[in-house]
């Protein structure tokens, strides 16, 4: 991947992160989610692991987002 590229995946990957029916979205899911596990009766084993599982995922779609940014910034220092 091109320098130029990281950087548009990075500004790309802040449009959407930034963008409040993203966020608005990533809130009600998180709260879902949550709400899912605190209800949950506690002998529901399987149940709750897919919630973790569910939490793991979105956990590492932010944090993919962050990195995309993140190299983003070091490609324009780097460039500069």
């Amino acid at each position: 991947m091109t320098e130029s590229e990281i950087i548009q995946r990075g500004r790309d990957a802040d449009r959407i992160c930034s963008d409040p029916t993203y966020q608005a979205a990533w809130d009600a899911i998180m709260r879902d989610l949550f709400k899912q596990w605190a209800e949950s009766p506690l002998d529901d084993v399987a149940g709750r692991e897919r919630l973790r599982l569910e939490l793991d995922v979105l956990t590492r779609l932010k944090g993919k987002f962050l990195n995309f940014m993140n190299e983003a910034t070091v490609a324009k220092a780097t460039a500069q």
